[in-house]
C-alpha cells in the first residue's frame, strides 16, 4: 500500500493455526515520516518492536512461540510504499535468506571455454500483489548483470527469471535426503543421488547433497549436476543443453566465497 503523510493506528488480531510464525516488513520510497510496529500478546504486552524512519527490509522468524496475539502498526506522518506479511510457516531454514547475502562464483562456458565471475547477492524482499513473499537475486557479471525471483511455499523454494512469472526455472523441496525427488515442471524432475563432503576455498569442508536434473523436450534436452549445502547454497553446478542431439550450451559454476547474513 502507498502511504501519504499517514498518521494512523493499525491494529488486527491474528487468528494463528501453530506456534510459528513468520513476518516480513517492507518499506520502499520512503521520503519522512516513521512506523513502529508491534507483535504483542493477548494482554497487549510488546513482545517484538521495529522502529522504521527509512527503507528497511526487516524479518523475523519465531518457533514455538504461542503468545503473539495482536499486530499493531503505528504511522507517524509516513509517507513511502509499505508490505507486511504474516504467515505460520517461515520458509525453510536450510536455503539462505538474508538481505545483503552474497555468493561469487567462477564461472565456464563449457563450450567455448569463455570465462568469467559472477557475484549474486540477495537484494531485497518484496510482497507480490497475491500475497506472495518473493526475494530479488541480483546476478552480476562483469560486463552484465540480470535477477531472478525467489519464493517459498513450504517447504518449497522456487526460482523465477523475473517477477509474477509463471515458469518456474528451478526449484528445490526441502529438507534434503538421498532419494528424494520433485517435478519442476512437465517432464522435468530432480533427484537427491548421494550425500558427501566439500572442501570450501580456504579449506572449510560443508556437508552438500548431489542433486541431479533432468528435462527431456520436444529437440531439446537440459541435464544438471550440483552440489547444494544446506545453510550455504549451492556449491557447484554443471549444465548441458542439447537440441537435436547436439550439445549447444555446457557450463559450470564453482563458488569462490560467501557470505550469509
Amino acid at each position: 500500500m502507498d502511504a501519504k503523510g499517514w498518521t494512523t493506528v493499525c491494529t488486527d488480531t491474528l487468528k494463528l493455526a501453530s506456534d510459528s510464525l513468520f513476518t516480513t516488513l517492507i518499506i520502499s520510497g520512503y521520503s519522512g515520516g516513521s512506523a513502529i510496529f508491534q507483535l504483542l500478546d493477548s494482554n497487549s504486552q510488546i513482545l517484538i518492536q521495529d522502529t522504521v524512519s527509512t527503507d528497511a527490509s526487516i524479518a523475523h522468524s519465531l518457533l514455538a512461540f504461542p503468545r503473539v496475539r495482536i499486530f499493531r502498526a503505528t504511522f507517524a506522518n509516513l509517507s513511502g510504499r509499505i508490505a507486511f506479511a504474516i504467515a505460520n510457516i517461515p520458509p525453510p531454514s536450510e536455503f539462505p535468506t538474508g538481505i545483503g547475502s552474497t555468493w561469487t562464483y567462477a564461472i565456464v562456458d563449457t563450450v567455448t571455454n569463455a570465462r568469467d565471475t559472477v557475484t549474486v547477492t540477495i537484494a531485497r524482499a518484496e510482497i507480490w500483489p497475491d500475497g506472495t513473499l518473493s526475494y530479488m537475486w541480483r546476478y552480476t557479471r562483469q560486463s552484465s548483470a540480470d535477477s531472478q525471483s525467489v519464493t517459498f511455499e513450504r517447504d518449497t523454494a522456487r526460482f523465477y527469471d523475473y517477477r509474477y512469472a509463471e515458469y518456474v526455472t528451478r526449484q528445490y523441496v526441502f529438507p534434503l535426503k538421498v532419494d528424494n525427488s520433485w517435478a519442476t515442471g512437465w517432464r522435468d524432475t530432480s533427484r537427491v543421488v548421494s550425500q558427501g563432503t566439500v572442501t570450501l576455498p580456504g579449506g572449510l569442508s560443508v556437508t552438500a547433497f548431489r542433486i541431479q536434473r533432468l528435462y527431456q523436450g520436444f529437440n531439446y534436452d537440459l541435464s544438471e549436476d550440483e552440489w547444494f549445502s544446506p545453510g550455504v547454497g549451492m556449491l557447484i553446478l554443471s549444465r548441458s543443453e542439447k537440441s537435436f542431439g547436439s550439445r549447444f550450451f555446457g557450463g559450470r559454476w564453482d563458488l569462490l566465497s560467501y557470505s550469509i547474513r
